[in-house]
């Protein structure tokens, strides 16, 4: 029914748009602590995001009574290190780069699935995929050469590049291997199992960095700021994680890329972010990527099955 099919796009559109902002403000937020005054680790918040999705997902599958036992432990395993690997270089990533280009460069993660997929699924992609990944390449590389932040070519030379940037690239590429692990882990066991044992090994595996650089929150805001950056987090998986039952993979790729806007604008209007043309530059070519692995783009090889 068309009325069904619209009323399923919004439903989709709300949580991805919704997700997408809330992944975005959870870098607002820890970009406000880990400054003067506050000071506190982005590792703090990472705890408490899989902390709070570890007890939440806990309290959901006693009440729905599902089996947590995995019936392919390496997989679940793999895609919680993973996942958490990712969500800590994103976190920290904010503490020395602007929020617009930490967001930007996470969200190449769909190009650099054109590199985990023949490793990780053993699935082919098509030859055109590998232009995206290099415009992706291109597009990375004019947000974190120096004179994206700063406006002048030569510091290409001289400053290097930043380690915020390195480390929100790197996330994006991390997080490609943990949804191909995703993709298979979930031929073997259901969402609320997969999701449990990815909360609870990123508790786990976020505790002891967090212990290491406690720092006690020394006010009401910034307990707010510290769980609200966790809770955000959580939220934001859950949200883009239902939004795929109301659209398709392609549809909910192309919500997706919403996050580039989304992340700009909250940098702007919270941290007057430079936003240079590099940087448009740069967000102009992921966000092409993005679209061109979405799926839209039709397999000549399919076509030819």
């Amino acid at each position: 029914m068309p009325d069904q099919k619209w009323t399923n796009l919004f439903r989709g559109a709300f949580a991805f748009i919704a997700g997408a902002f809330l992944f975005a403000f959870s870098t607002v937020l820890i970009k406000i602590v880990s400054q003067p005054p506050y000071a506190l680790h982005p590792l703090m918040a990472v705890f408490a995001r899989f902390g709070i999705g570890f007890v939440a997902t806990l309290a959901w599958a006693v009440w729905q009574r599902t089996d947590l036992r995995p019936n392919n432990v390496s997989l679940v395993i793999w895609r919680g290190v993973l996942n958490t690997a990712a969500v800590s270089l994103f976190y920290c990533a904010v503490q020395f780069t602007t929020v617009t280009n930490t967001n930007l460069l996470n969200l190449s993660y769909p190009a650099w699935i054109f590199l985990a997929a023949p490793l990780v699924n053993r699935e082919g992609s098509p030859w055109y995929y590998g232009l995206f990944l290099m415009l992706t390449l291109a597009g990375a590389f004019l947000i974190v050469v120096p004179a994206a932040t700063h406006g002048n070519w030569l510091d290409f030379f001289t400053q290097g590049f930043n380690l915020g940037d390195i480390m929100a690239l790197a996330s994006g590429i991390v997080a490609a291997f943990g949804i191909s692990v995703l993709r298979e882990a979930r031929k073997h066991d259901g969402t609320i199992t997969v999701i449990f044992w990815l909360f609870g090994i990123g508790t786990l595996a976020s505790l002891v960095p967090a212990l290491l650089v406690w720092k006690q929150p020394p006010d009401a805001f910034a307990w707010i700021c510290l769980l609200g950056a966790g809770a955000c987090g959580y939220v934001g998986q859950l949200l883009i994680t239902h939004g795929y039952r109301w659209v398709s993979a392609t549809e909910g790729s192309l919500l997706s890329s919403s996050g580039i806007l989304i992340s700009a604008l909250l940098g702007v209007a919270f941290f007057a972010d430079p936003v240079t043309l590099p940087v448009i530059g740069g967000g102009l070519c992921i966000l092409v990527s993005l679209i061109g692995v979405s799926g839209i783009i039709p397999d000549p090889r399919k076509r030819r099955g």
